[in-house]
């Protein structure tokens, strides 16, 4: 679970504040366009959703997993316009790794992820039986549908979500 937290904080952290992804690489090489901004949140949140999916049912961390299930589930931002990026049969390493890397930002891959992380939340709930784990819910299903009618490059924030359905009291 700790590893979980490890990446819930990174991802915030990036999305807060984009400019640490060239400050993380050495040579400069990163790509900080909202495509590739979006592609690193997807991958982070498909690592913390893998992760999460590989803690038992009955682990007595069930009550922390929702704000990474919350996080997670919100970078879930996939676009059309990656599946014309994705390719699988490269001409050299390089592309391979690119296609491989990409794979994450396939819409079937956000898709699949998106109801892998609606079970675990509904699963979570039938557990915990807290309102706040339904107002995730709604906060995560909230990011889905306002990304999905935006432009590609455009992220939606789970915070902006929780404030416009006034859902302050997810946290108490």
């Amino acid at each position: 679970m700790d590893q979980v937290y490890q990446l819930t904080i990174l991802l915030e952290l990036y999305r807060l504040f984009p400019e640490l992804l060239v400050s993380t690489n050495p040579q400069g090489e990163w790509d900080i366009t909202p495509p590739a901004i979006k592609h690193v949140f997807a991958t982070l949140a498909i690592s913390m959703l893998t992760l999460l999916a590989s803690i038992a049912d009955t682990s007595r961390t069930k009550a922390v997993q929702i704000l990474p299930l919350l996080i997670a589930g919100s970078a879930l931002q996939g676009s059309a316009e990656s599946l014309l990026n994705t390719s699988v049969s490269p001409l050299n390493i390089r592309c391979l790794e690119t296609g491989i890397m990409s794979l994450s930002s396939n819409s079937a891959i956000i898709h699949y992820w998106r109801s892998i992380t609606l079970d675990k939340i509904t699963g979570l709930h039938a557990y915990v039986g807290l309102d706040s784990v339904d107002y995730a819910k709604r906060i995560v299903e909230g990011v889905w549908g306002r990304a999905d009618t935006l432009r590609p490059q455009d992220m939606v924030s789970w915070m902006d979500v929780m404030e416009e359905e006034n859902l302050f009291t997810f946290f108490g």
